[in-house]
């Protein structure tokens, strides 16, 4: 390897020189910052020679709601409450309404190759332009629903629209969470346990029986 080839401890280095600064704590290849009520995370994910970021925003009070348990002590960005990976995330605030399309995934770059000495600051940019405004964006289970409700990413996973009622029902909006949690029906080869799911949530918000 050149000498002059960032490594994964380079960038590691490189990491911590911006987000330490933002109360961020790194441990193994995931970056955490804990703000009592949200999880911030930032976590390293290697493909072969090629690397990307995966990013999300874990809400404490609506995992236990949805899992029944309260969230993990370090959890990975697939435990958040809106996660992605950092090609879905360079978008402002005026843009959540704006439905996410084919095309404009595609313009959003996945994967970074290690042999490229200019990746490591290229990502270092986008988490300093894009990431950490979008942590303080997520801070807010209105532009949580926002960021559900247009599919980007983790936002198709299965969980999703249950956690928009989740989020719905603490923002106060109890009725139409219910009831949307009681009569909510899944699809595809979740057609039956999401059906389970969305009552055992229903259930811990102390919804009515239908």
């Amino acid at each position: 390897m050149p000498k002059d080839m960032p490594t994964l401890v380079d960038f590691a280095k490189m990491l911590k020189s911006v987000v330490a600064a933002h109360g961020f704590v790194r441990a193994s290849s995931t970056w955490r910052r804990d703000t009592g009520e949200f999880v911030d995370i930032i976590e390293y994910q290697r493909g072969g020679p090629q690397y990307t970021l995966n990013i999300g925003v874990l809400t404490k009070s609506a995992y236990k709601v949805a899992w029944g348990t309260d969230a993990p002590q370090r959890p990975h960005a697939d435990d958040c409450t809106v996660e992605d990976r950092i090609k879905n995330l360079f978008l402002q605030a005026s843009d959540l309404s704006v439905p996410m399309t084919d095309e404009m995934r595609a313009k959003r770059r996945q994967w970074w190759e290690l042999s490229d000495p200019k990746s490591h600051a290229e990502i270092i940019g986008l988490i300093e332009q894009s990431v950490l405004p979008f942590f303080e964006q997520m801070h807010s289970r209105r532009a949580q629903i926002d960021y559900l409700r247009r599919g980007i990413g983790g936002a198709a996973h299965w969980l999703a629209p249950m956690s928009i009622e989740i989020l719905r029902y603490e923002c106060g909006e109890h009725l139409e969470a219910c009831a949307n949690l009681r009569n909510y029906k899944g699809k595809g080869k979740y057609a039956t346990y999401p059906d389970e799911r969305a009552n055992a949530i229903a259930d811990r918000l102390n919804c009515l029986k239908l």
